[in-house]
């Protein structure tokens, strides 16, 4: 005598299937779309990006590049910190000290950064007319083309010169 196991699926997998499908398909920008104005954190950002991995990346000459008298001053223990294996730099504890940096930023300082993100944005702000009026233009020239549709009948019907 057989007896049959009956299957059951576990709460874990139809927890799974409903995370698979509940993903959806990124839409892809087009190439000549301008990029998006950069805020006035990203520029700082990337400034000081530049200084750490400078300081963290040479090896030699540290008090030309890393002077205790400066606001940039990176500490020996953060060093280490930001030092990973293979000569890389962590980006979470490089993000945790810029993070810490701009809060403690002097407002002079800020309203730099302030003055080249709306720099970037006035920027944005014109290539993207271009853009839009080049997108209209686009569609205008494509509404005006004549569309050839053939429909079902005229497919079915046989051609003049079959006999």
């Amino acid at each position: 005598m057989t007896i049959k196991q009956e299957e059951t699926e576990s709460p874990r997998k139809s927890i799974e299937k409903v995370a698979v499908s509940a993903k959806r398909p990124t839409k892809k920008k087009p190439k000549d779309k301008p990029k998006r104005p950069l805020s006035a954190y990203n520029f700082f950002f990337k400034e000081e990006r530049e200084k750490i991995l400078k300081v963290v990346l040479s090896d030699e000459s540290k008090d030309t590049i890393n002077e205790p008298d400066s606001d940039d001053f990176i500490d020996d223990a953060t060093l280490g910190r930001l030092r990973k294996e293979g000569g890389k730099v962590s980006f979470e504890e490089m993000g945790k000290l810029i993070g810490q940096r701009w809060k403690n930023l002097q407002p002079d300082r800020l309203t730099k950064y302030s003055e080249l993100a709306a720099e970037d944005t006035d920027r944005y702000k014109k290539e993207m007319q271009g853009y839009n009026g080049r997108q209209e233009a686009k569609m205008r020239s494509e509404a005006l083309k004549p569309t050839t549709t053939t429909t079902y009948q005229e497919q079915d019907k046989p051609s003049s010169n079959a006999q």
